[in-house]
């Protein structure tokens, strides 16, 4: 156990999370950096969630509990930062864990910023684990010229689609003034969005961010989740984000640069607008085409299910005919209620099949589901990938 000066807080904001909350409070609880309290916010939860954050409380001295009304993720985080007394904090999402070195990885930084990233792993429903990073090169950024280029790439890094900072509240150790500060600009009327503005404005306030490949955050996908369900109001809480943003660079510094990477972010989220909205994937428009024509034969399995993949099952299915093409994806189990023609990658494997097509936009991603393919004795030479042709700009 290491016990270091620096007192870190770690703050989890809490609603209606009984099923997951103990993991998330034990990760936290085995960190192997002593000097840490937790503080955990529960947002009107009305489930058994309170009860289960009061019961940690009374065992465990480092802990302390906040009950308020619901008022949203925000509002539970500044409460969670004002209760705190640590000199940093990092944020914990209450359906998900931190490794143990969560803290002890990213303190030696300290002394040089006052952000400090770290990355996470994404487990899916079958326990698939996809590594997301920063894409931006690692080390200090702390000087006027290098502060300005993160802040050009903070959302995406050059003319790429890969974000220069995750954009997420989690996996970061960040000086708890600073993060305060930060989170009381974001509009307590901003629904979604919400961490990506806050890694934004972050950027813009940090006067110094030192950006690692330490992998911290494990982050359980939830097909029920916030950012998973039916939003009814999603293009309007996209028009508040964006508008909110906008004003907020153009109060700072009107750098173009910045703004048409903004757009591009809200303009690749609004294309999602009717699936966030529940509308029948089958009635979007088709934005990716593959690029496989001559490399097509007998039995296709389409291995994903995301835009990509819904694009590429409609248009090969149309061209080699339903009973020549498979569907599956790692999710498969949560997809299958809203998309019936989705099978297990089991089922899909176990068939006499010619060629597995890579349903995916990232060459990084595509590699990796080569490997899990690889573990699963599948022959590599069956396995076909290439960037999709994009009919859409987003």
């Amino acid at each position: 156990m290491l016990k270091q000066e620096k007192m870190v807080s770690i703050i989890i904001p809490i609603y209606n999370a009984e099923e997951y909350i103990e993991s998330s409070i034990e990760s936290a609880l085995n960190q192997d950096y002593s000097n840490i309290e937790i503080v955990l916010i529960d947002d009107g939860s009305t489930d058994s969630s309170g009860e289960i954050c009061d019961n940690y409380k009374n065992k465990y001295p480092n802990i302390k509990v906040m009950h308020q009304k619901n008022g949203g993720v925000t509002s539970a985080r500044i409460e969670g930062l004002k209760l705190a007394k640590g000199e940093y904090i990092e944020f914990l999402d209450a359906d998900d864990t931190m490794d143990v070195d969560a803290v002890s990885s990213l303190i030696p930084f300290v002394n040089e910023a006052e952000v400090i990233t770290g990355g996470c792993k994404r487990y899916d429903a079958d326990g698939n684990i996809t590594i997301r990073k920063d894409a931006l090169e690692t080390g200090i950024y702390k000087d006027d010229e290098k502060l300005e280029y993160l802040r050009q790439n903070v959302i995406f890094k050059g003319n790429t689609w890969d974000e220069g900072i995750l954009p997420y509240c989690y996996g970061k150790l960040i000086k708890r003034e600073l993060a305060l500060k930060v989170m009381s600009l974001i509009p307590n009327d901003l629904k979604i969005g919400e961490d990506k503005a806050f890694v934004f404005l972050l950027s813009f306030n940090a006067k110094s961010i030192y950006i690692t490949d330490k992998l911290i955050y494990n982050y359980l996908y939830r097909y029920d989740s916030t950012m998973h369900s039916v939003q009814r109001d999603y293009v309007g809480n996209f028009i508040l984000f964006y508008n909110f943003i906008v004003d907020y660079i153009k109060e700072k510094r009107n750098n173009e640069k910045i703004i048409l990477n903004l757009q591009r972010y809200v303009g690749r989220m609004i294309v999602d607008a009717p699936k966030m909205m529940g509308f029948d994937w089958k009635t979007f428009p088709v934005r990716y085409y593959h690029p496989f024509s001559k490399s097509l034969k007998g039995k296709i399995i389409i291995l994903g299910a995301g835009d990509v993949g819904k694009d590429y099952y409609r248009e090969i299915k149309a061209e080699y005919g339903a009973e020549n093409v498979l569907w599956t994806d790692r999710d498969w189990r949560k997809i299958k209620n809203n998309i019936p023609e989705i099978i297990s990658m089991d089922e899909a494997l176990r068939q006499d099949y010619d060629v597995i097509v890579l349903a995916i936009k990232s060459e990084v991603r595509a590699g990796q589901m080569k490997e899990m393919l690889l573990e699963r004795g599948v022959n590599l030479e069956k396995v076909i990938w290439e960037s999709p042709i994009i009919l859409s700009e987003y």
